[in-house]
């Protein structure tokens, strides 16, 4: 017999969703009450629960249910929602060896307030994923995990411990959640590990495919592309030595990250060995999202990207670039340099809109690929800034002074400060130190400038604003790691670590969108009640429900901060009463008034 067959012929459920529980319950027959001009259920029996107050997941049978359809013993039922067929639908789940899901008791009438929850931010995410794409993308991606990933997502938010399975279960007991249930740490590394690249992959194809077509992202789209890296005490196999940007001595895994500028929604992220530079992984990154699905967009770089080689193959794959020119490299369009000096003598190229003296030229730049000669038609922005100048060139006068010191009291110098002192100091056989005026001349000349070059880009403005903005993938990373505590992985299997970088960019992209909402209301001058999201999230954590086992929710009184705070993102104020679902006796008793003895008796 299949474990399907032990469902009743019989039966209905009942949600109870501010309880947390959908009993299901078996009948005999219906029958017309004559009295109530209804029909009703002869001979109702509870039979087992689903520890949700959605009807969605395990049927727990009673043990007494069991013991009637053995076959429950090594099986269970599951019950899902199908939004193909828009059904209901059960299916067969199968239990691990020993290991049995078996209601052991109902809730006692006796246990007045059956919990106590905080569900302010559980009011704020589930307002910004109303309607949204990475919800919809996510559900599509993921049916049988999504409520347990956003759960643990609002998790990292809320707790910002990056070491999710030790806390989450008394965090799961207190706070409001899509999954209500309790994971244990066993339960959250199978979840980890049950997520693979092929479906990370896939969810961002669709997630970007919704974007678009949801009109979520613009026309005119610069994506900024950054990259960082993560230090791991674990033997993971992308670990490995690289230019650690925490200067940790430690092996890491870099992760890199495309973020829509105007929305600050993080696309799209990968991970990649720890010594492979930023450079070397541009151009199979771009690749993999030619083949995601990803439309074209202006990717704003830092200086880590930059390669000629790198640039004309996002150029062949039908993406554009704007990307900020290293010193090293800065010669290469020295021409563009000595035109904008002698521009910016005039004092007539100064834009005040962006603080900047801004020149711009085109210029076409010959180099070898494949023992061919390429040629990129580039327009070059120079940008001068005469405060930046003159601390630039104190900066340097400064050091020089502080290593001539050192080197004069024989202190062996280190890295940086060796490569600065062969750069601008000249050191004698006879232990003389001189200048460099040569280099610091040349420094000079550069200081308070910097290049931004683009294929299509070929306004000033626009070019500096576009790289202006790139800070917010910037602003992610660093609240990846500080606000959101995920300076390590804290996984020790690579098996599970697909499946916990994929929660933390949930968790990040509803940071970076409260992050968004609330800068965008300071520029318009609003009066904010929070001026950060940790604080706006701590006094959030403040708005509590109150169960009651006859289905009454109290609300207890919000606070101003509390009620702005909702009122910032557009959320409904949470009222107390009985819930919809409660049964009739339930609901009519909508009243309670203390008994006994009259007080003027």
């Amino acid at each position: 017999m299949g474990v399907l067959e032990a469902l009743p012929d019989r039966f209905y459920v009942m949600r109870k969703k501010a309880l947390g529980y959908t009993y299901f319950i078996k009948y005999d027959r219906n029958s017309w009450d004559a009295k109530t001009k209804r029909a009703t259920k002869v001979n109702s029996v509870i039979i087992g629960k689903i520890m949700s107050g959605d009807g969605c997941g395990i049927i727990r049978f009673t043990p007494e249910y069991v013991q009637t359809h053995p076959i429950l013993n090594t099986a269970a039922i599951e019950r899902r929602f199908s939004p193909s067929t828009n059904k209901w639908e059960f299916k067969e789940v199968t239990l691990e060896q020993g290991h049995k899901i078996i209601t052991t008791e109902l809730p006692r009438v006796r246990d007045k307030v059956l919990a106590v929850r905080s569900i302010g931010s559980y009011l704020l995410y589930m307002r910004l994923l109303h309607g949204d794409p990475l919800l919809a993308s996510l559900q599509h991606t993921f049916p049988e995990q999504w409520e347990k990933l956003l759960s643990l997502a609002f998790y990292c938010i809320d707790c910002a411990n990056g070491c999710i399975a030790l806390q989450y279960p008394r965090y799961s007991e207190d706070t409001k959640l899509p999954y209500q249930h309790s994971l244990s740490p066993k339960v959250i590394t199978t979840l980890f590990q049950s997520i693979s690249e092929a479906q990370v992959r896939s969810f961002f194809a669709e997630y970007t495919e919704s974007l678009y077509t949801s009109a979520e992202l613009g026309r005119r789209r610069f994506w900024a592309m950054d990259s960082t890296s993560i230090s791991t005490y674990s033997s993971l196999i992308d670990a490995g030595y690289g230019k650690n940007k925490q200067e940790e001595n430690l092996p890491q895994i870099n992760v890199m990250m495309l973020t829509d500028q105007k929305s600050g929604r993080p696309l799209f992220y990968e991970t990649f060995d720890g010594s492979i530079p930023d450079v070397k992984k541009a151009a199979s990154t771009f690749n993999e999202l030619l083949h995601l699905g990803a439309k074209s967009f202006v990717t704003v770089m830092d200086r880590g990207f930059y390669s000629l080689y790198n640039l004309d193959g996002i150029v062949n794959m039908g993406y554009h670039f704007l990307v900020c020119v290293p010193i090293d490299k800065v010669k290469l369009y020295k021409g563009a340099i000595v035109k904008a000096n002698q521009a910016f003598l005039t004092g007539e190229r100064y834009n005040n809109r962006i603080d900047q003296n801004v020149f711009t030229t085109e210029q076409i730049v010959k180099f070898q690929r494949d023992n061919k000669e390429h040629a990129l038609k580039l327009y070059v922005h120079v940008f001068y800034d005469q405060e930046r100048a003159g601390a630039e060139t104190k900066a340097i006068q400064r050091r020089r002074e502080q290593l001539i010191k050192l080197l004069k009291e024989h202190v062996t110098l280190d890295g940086d400060n060796k490569k600065f002192a062969d750069t601008y100091l000249i050191q004698n056989k006879d232990g003389g130190i001189t200048l460099n005026n040569t280099a610091f001349q040349q420094a000079c000349d550069q200081a308070g400038i910097f290049v931004v070059v683009s294929d299509v880009v070929h306004d000033g403005q626009t070019a500096f604003l576009a790289y202006r903005d790139r800070k917010v993938i910037e602003d992610g990373f660093r609240d990846l790691k500080k606000k959101l505590n995920c300076s390590r992985f804290f996984v020790s299997s690579d098996a599970s670590l697909t499946g916990k970088c994929f929660v933390e960019f949930i968790a990040l992209s509803l940071y970076m969108r409260i992050s968004e909402v609330m800068r965008k209301a300071a520029a318009r001058d609003e009066l904010l009640a929070h001026h950060s999201v940790p604080t706006l999230l701590e006094d959030l954590k403040g708005i509590k429900a109150i169960y009651f086992n006859d289905g009454y929710v109290d609300i207890p009184t919000l606070s101003k901060k509390q009620t702005d705070a909702l009122k910032l993102f557009g959320i409904k104020q949470p009222v107390s009463g009985y819930r919809e679902e409660q049964a009739l006796p339930n609901m009519i008793r909508y009243a309670r008034k203390p008994h006994g003895d009259s007080i003027h008796a």
